[in-house]
């Protein structure tokens, strides 16, 4: 619970997932987070949701239904037939294609870097051959990538672009993210906030 308290708490977070939400972007939280943090934003208004069980009467009142359930999610999974669904999304690929001609952060992890990103140009630069940015993969995902010279590395930012190998490196992804908008001091405080350590 302290956990959940902080993270409610933390107002850079609170800006981040309400600017998802508006936009109809993927936003998630785990464990008590629904009940304390996003219940309390008011962001669960409509929405079925779960969280840990000695949370979910706490819950109850700020979402349109709970459900007893270990995952609950509103969007496509990840793995790789997540990453193949989002290949053939012509929607995201124009959203991040415009986040790059846009000069704006883009990124993606495990799979989707090699069958999202590399497949439509995204991790290379537009109008020439040469490559223009270096990634990171799922490891067997690892060989779609033009450049290979950064692919042993747990998350990779070249430039606007963020990639990141898979589940496990997940939290350094999104710390990496939080420090490209809001600063290394930023994602620091964040990380010790959710008692984060690299080993």
């Amino acid at each position: 619970m302290p956990g959940a308290t902080n993270l409610k708490e933390y107002e850079v977070l609170e800006t981040i997932v309400k600017k998802q939400a508006s936009a109809g972007r993927l936003y998630a939280v785990v464990c008590a987070s629904p009940a304390v943090a996003l219940g309390s934003w008011g962001l669960l208004k409509g929405l079925k949701a779960t969280c840990y069980r000695s949370f979910m009467e706490q819950l109850a009142p700020a979402c349109a239904a709970t459900v007893e359930s270990r995952v609950q999610q509103d969007g496509k999974v990840g793995g790789l037939g997540g990453a193949q669904a989002f290949a053939k999304s012509e929607k995201l690929v124009h959203m991040l294609k415009k986040q790059k001609e846009s000069n704006r952060p883009y990124g993606a992890i495990c799979a989707s870097p090699a069958l999202v990103l590399e497949p439509n140009g995204l991790p290379k630069t537009y109008s020439t051959l040469v490559q223009g940015k270096k990634a990171t993969a799922f490891p067997a995902m690892c060989n779609k990538l033009s450049d290979q010279s950064e692919i042993e590395n747990r998350v990779v930012v070249d430039g606007n672009l963020i990639t990141s190998r898979g589940p496990g490196t997940s939290m350094e992804f999104a710390l990496a993210i939080v420090e490209k908008f809001f600063g290394r001091n930023k994602a620091l405080e964040l990380a010790k906030i959710m008692l984060f350590t690299r080993a």
